[in-house]
């Protein structure tokens, strides 16, 4: 058995519950990027950048969420991340946590971070219809192993939690202790302002201690030809082979 009692503890000497502070994390509509944890039969967490539950209270493109107990589960951190604020040559979202679980039983929880109104890689490149999504998790546990999946979403609609397109899911590779790093590509049409969204869903035993963190990057500008390009290109082979084929007819030799 894994020898928790020194966080065990630190829940207690907290006092804190996320239980109690949930009907008071509302959403803030000065901001986009939100941090979403749910469990059955407990009501949503939901914090937004610079509001009730971030602990800076800035917005800032970060949510730090203070250590306590959700549901069944104790955060010893839980962090999201957004450079939408920040020009950059790309996007990214990530989101980190701790999570550990004492409850006496398997417990399930989803762990949701979403931003929107991304306008990077560049729109001035000339030529852009297609953006390339990388979603990448990676992390550690002490004692049982835990099952997780992750999967990255981008969304040209620019819809908060959008999940037109997705990289797919995520389900680690495992060593002792250790869990990834894997990495899902994925492609989506360049439209802007688009959002992003990344999806935690961990299942933890009892006595069982999980870090990890998942990050989406759009990171490549793809250069894809009209549909009236392909037909000039296979029209130029077309008559590129043809031309040959006429020419190796007039140097056959004759037939004796």
């Amino acid at each position: 058995m894994v020898t928790l009692g020194n966080i065990s503890r630190l829940t207690t000497a907290l006092g804190l519950s996320w239980i109690a502070l949930s009907g008071l994390l509302t959403p803030d509509a000065s901001a986009s990027l939100i941090l979403k944890v749910e469990q059955a039969s407990t009501t949503v967490l939901s914090v937004t950048d610079g509001g009730p539950g971030d602990l800076d209270g800035t917005v800032n493109g970060m949510i730090t969420v203070a250590p306590g107990t959700y549901g069944s589960i104790f955060f010893n951190s839980l962090t999201a991340t957004s450079n939408r604020m920040t020009p950059a040559a790309a996007s990214s979202l990530g989101s980190t946590f701790q999570a550990l679980n004492v409850s006496g039983a398997s417990q399930h929880v989803v762990i949701t971070v979403g931003d929107t109104d991304y306008l990077f890689p560049s729109t001035s490149v000339s030529g852009v219809t297609a953006l390339e999504l990388d979603t990448s998790a990676s992390g550690t546990f002490i004692g049982p192993q835990p099952t997780l999946f992750f999967q990255g979403f981008a969304d040209p609609s620019n819809a908060q939690f959008g999940m037109a397109f997705t990289t797919g899911v995520i389900t680690p590779t495992f060593a002792p202790g250790i869990f990834g790093p894997d990495i899902a590509t994925g492609f989506f049409p360049a439209s802007f302002p688009y959002s992003l969204t990344e999806v935690s869903d961990l299942t933890l035993a009892d006595q069982s201690f999980t870090q990890g963190g998942v990050l989406n990057q759009v990171t490549q500008v793809l250069i894809i030809p009209e549909p009236s390009q392909y037909l000039l290109f296979g029209f130029g082979l077309a008559v590129s082979g043809a031309t040959c084929w006429l020419g190796r007819r007039k140097v056959r030799p004759a037939l004796a």
